[in-house]
Parts: structure tokens; C-alpha cells; sequence
């Protein structure tokens, strides 16, 4: 079978997929009865410490009412049946408790053993969504505090507002952690045991899916960009099915891995569009501070893999954000055994973002770039307790023989340099460069990283020249 077809086929099948869940949520909000939206059921986790959504739908002009940890409250179905109420904060459920959600309308629904928690969104491709591998750590124990949700993997052509398929929320068991994506569950476990309030982990992510698939109509349409040829379903359709039918839902924030696919693409916009995908889901939230945490692409994908690793390093000038560095630890394109210390990365970032603690939660990042006569002065962000240099050992072939460090003059070719550090900046100079304007590091697709401050954490793959270190400066860091 021919590309041509394969795609028209896809095409196709997309098309229908989503008619078919359109009609299907027609039909569920017509039947006359009491609905949830299919995010809510039985074990859930409700966001803690903010006003939470509850909705769902019902006859049209149908009174319905909600009551849930001593609140009670009360909302119309409005003309298409739907409806929604707005609770209170209410804090993390104690360990050992829980509570009973009922909503009556037309019918009754009863939700049993929800708790009070955190949720986050955990989305991507493929290394967001598969389970563990037989290298990696498997679950070994049962956390009935931590719960978890699947969205089923779909694709439609326009926004849904409901899941094309029904999911339910399970604790996270031996077994169901298991069949459950090693990341999240990794992220969430590391974020339970140091916050210790319930975590809810909501997984939509899909492999060979690149970043097109996850944005919405009028964001794709705006980055003016052709139709991608590595993109299963095609534009915004991941979009449409996996996350447009989420956006109603109350979350702490969102945890992210994607980009493998982008780097089979010449458009050499990821950045834009990337920034453009955390703006938009913000939006879509209502939330401008939701924090997004996500993580740059990690070894030996494609040659093109540092286009992408620049365009993810764009993100970090919006605010709420952080950016987990997987180069060092993770050297595949589904990496095995690997993906715990991204995983423990993840948990640690959104410590430091999303919970404020005065943590070190990234590795340095450089905000100055000064001309010392021959050589270039590095000034950094997360320092830490101080900055080192280490001598790479990652398993398999490095492509920079453990030398990441460059540095150019304003006009001419990027030298190998040396480093030194004080452990406040770095100091690095070339043979024969004696106007060093520009510095590159870990550009190569298979980096070696050698600065680290001593809390573990890298500096990410990175460019920076004297020229624009003022912007640097401003734009380098969206964390705290």
C-alpha cells in the first residue's frame, strides 16, 4: 500500500472515530438522565486547595444539586443539558478516610471512595505512555492513595467534549501500576511520598505522535506550518480527542514528554509551536499559572534531535514552567531502565514550580555570557552548592568524545573548548579564538553533559552568546 493511501486511510479512520464519539456524547446528553462527565467516578481524586468542577449533564432546565465533604451545591442544566457546580477548597483527605460524591437530578449518581489530592495530567508520546519494562523498577507494593485514569487512545477531526470511550479511575495496585505508564506512575509516587497528600494521575499520551497532534485547530492554523508526515492521526487530532475533553477538569498542573517525533520534521518550528501548545492549554484551563513540566529529549534519537532539545529550551521563558534534562540519563529513543530518574527529575521540578519549595530543582542555567580578553565567562541560575564538572560515562557511543563546550567568535566556525569552574561560573577558552563571541554546549545528537551542581542536576543542552545575554537573562528560567 501506497504513503498515499496509508495517510488517506488514517485520515479516514480519524474522521470516523470522531463522528462516532460525537454521536455518542449526543446521545448520552439526550437519554433524560443524571450524568457525570466521564472524568469523575468511583476512586477518583478531586483537585485539593482550590475551587473544583464538578459537571456533567442532564435534561435541559433540570435542577441538579451536589454534595460532597459537607457541601452541598445546586446548578441548572442549561439549554444543550449541560450543567456544572463549583465547590470550595477543601484540604487533602487524611490517610485512612474518604468521601461519598452524590448528584441529583433527573436520576441519582453516587461516587464512592473519592479523595481530596492533587491531579495532574500526565500526556505525550510513547515514552509517557507505556508501562515498565522488564529493566525497569516495577511496582512492588499497593499506594491506595495514589489513583489512576487512562484516556483511551483516540483521534477525532473536531473538539470533543466528552472522552470518546469511558475510562475509570483505579488505585494504583501491583497490577494496575503496572499496566500503567512507568513515568506518571514514577512521578507520582515520588510526589506522594515527599508531599503526602492523595496523587491523581491522569494518562493521555499516544506514541508516533508528533506535537501538531496535541494542538488546537485555531494554535495549528497559526503557526502557518504544513501538515507533518511523522504525525499518527494527523494535526490537532490528539488534541480533539485527548485533551480538549479534559480542559473542563480542576488539575494541579501537567507533567509532559514529546518531541521524538519532531525530530523526522524539517519545519524547524517545534519551539513555536511548543510555546505556543502551554500557552493555549493554560487558556484552556482558565489557569495562567498552571505549571507545565516537561522534559527535553534525551539521546540518540535523530540527527536533528538538537533542533527540538533548542526549541523545548524556548519554553523555559514562560513562567510556571521547568524543564527536566533526560540526556544523561536516558539513551534511547524508549529508553529501558531508564526512565526512574527522569521520572524522580519530574517530581523534583514540580516540588520547586508548582509547590514553591525552596528546593533545588534544576540543574544551572546560564543567564550571562561575559569576554574576559581571550575567554568567555559563564553566569548562572540553580547554582545550588555549587557548580562541578564530571566526566561523562553514559553507556554506548557519545558523538562530542565528552567535549560538549564551544565557542565562536561573532563571525566564524565553533571551536572544541575547555572548561574550568569555580564553582559559581565557568571560564572556557579555545586555541586561536581570541574574539570568543558565542557558546554552544551538548549540541550534538548524542551529548555528553559535564556541568552539574553538586545537588546532581545538569545543565541542559544550551546556547548563548554576549551579544544577546541581556535576553538570556530575562528569558532563561520560567520556574521560580
Amino acid at each position: 500500500m501506497g504513503n498515499a493511501m496509508r495517510q488517506r486511510n488514517k485520515v479516514l479512520a480519524a474522521a470516523l472515530c470522531g463522528a462516532a464519539a460525537v454521536l455518542w456524547t449526543g446521545a448520552k446528553m439526550a437519554d433524560g438522565q443524571t450524568k457525570l462527565h466521564g472524568l469523575f467516578g468511583d476512586n477518583m481524586v478531586l483537585q485539593r486547595g482550590m475551587p473544583t468542577a464538578v459537571y456533567g449533564y442532564d435534561r435541559a432546565g433540570q435542577r441538579v444539586t451536589v454534595e460532597v465533604a459537607g457541601q452541598t451545591r445546586t446548578a441548572t442544566a442549561d439549554a444543550k443539558g449541560k450543567w456544572r457546580v463549583e465547590l470550595k477548597p477543601v484540604a487533602a483527605t487524611p490517610a485512612g478516610e474518604s468521601h461519598m460524591l452524590t448528584v441529583r437530578g433527573s436520576s441519582a449518581v453516587t461516587c464512592k471512595n473519592v479523595l481530596f489530592g492533587d491531579v495532574w495530567l500526565c500526556g505525550g508520546q510513547s515514552n509517557m505512555e507505556v508501562g515498565p519494562h522488564k529493566k525497569d523498577v516495577h511496582a512492588t507494593r499497593d499506594y491506595d492513595r495514589i489513583r489512576l485514569f487512562q484516556v483511551s487512545k483516540t483521534t477525532a477531526r473536531e473538539p470533543l467534549e466528552r472522552l470518546a470511550k469511558p475510562g475509570a479511575w483505579k488505585p494504583a495496585t501491583v497490577a494496575n501500576a503496572n499496566g500503567f505508564t512507568i513515568v506518571g506512575y514514577r512521578f507520582g509516587l515520588n510526589l506522594h511520598e515527599a508531599i503526602d497528600v492523595p496523587v491523581g494521575l491522569i494518562q493521555s499520551a499516544a506514541g508516533s505522535t508528533a506535537i501538531a497532534a496535541w494542538l488546537r485547530g485555531e494554535v495549528w492554523k497559526a503557526t502557518g506550518s504544513d501538515k507533518p508526515a511523522h504525525s499518527d492521526g494527523g494535526p490537532t487530532t490528539r488534541y480533539n480527542a485527548m485533551v480538549h475533553p479534559l480542559t473542563g477538569h480542576t488539575i494541579k498542573g501537567i507533567v509532559w514528554w514529546q518531541g521524538e517525533n519532531d525530530t523526522w520534521s524539517k519545519t524547524g518550528r517545534y519551539g513555536e509551536m511548543f510555546v505556543a501548545q502551554i500557552k493555549d492549554y493554560r487558556t484552556q484551563w482558565g489557569r495562567p499559572d498552571l505549571p507545565f513540566i516537561y522534559v527535553q529529549l534525551q539521546s540518540s534519537i535523530s540527527r536533528r534531535s538538537p533542533d527540538v532539545r533548542r526549541g523545548q529550551n524556548q519554553a523555559m521563558s514562560l513562567p510556571h514552567t521547568a524543564m527536566v534534562v533526560a540526556v544523561d540519563v536516558a539513551f534511547a529513543i524508549h529508553p529501558k531502565g531508564q526512565k526512574q530518574d527522569v521520572a524522580q527529575r519530574l517530581a523534583l521540578a514540580a516540588r520547586g514550580v508548582a509547590y514553591g519549595e525552596d528546593i533545588v530543582h534544576t540543574g544551572p542555567i546560564p543567564t550571562r555570557c561575559e569576554r574576559e580578553g581571550d575567554k568567555l565567562r559563564l553566569h548562572f541560575r540553580h547554582v545550588g552548592s555549587g557548580l562541578e564538572l564530571r566526566t561523562p560515562e553514559p553507556p554506548g557511543a557519545i558523538a562530542d568524545d565528552g567535549k560538549p563546550w564551544q565557542i565562536a567568535p561573532a563571525r566564524g566556525e565553533f571551536v572544541t573548548a575547555t572548561a574550568e569552574t569555580d564553582g559559581e561560573t565557568v571560564l572556557l577558552s579555545a586555541p586561536g579564538v581570541s574574539q570568543p563571541a558565542r557558546v554552544r554546549y551538548a549540541q550534538s545528537w548524542r551529548p555528553s553533559l559535564r556541568l552539574y551542581n553538586k545537588e546532581g542536576l545538569p545543565m541542559p543542552p544550551y546556547e548563548i552568546s554576549v551579544e544577546h545575554a541581556a535576553k538570556a537573562a530575562d528569558e532563561s528560567d520560567g520556574g521560580r
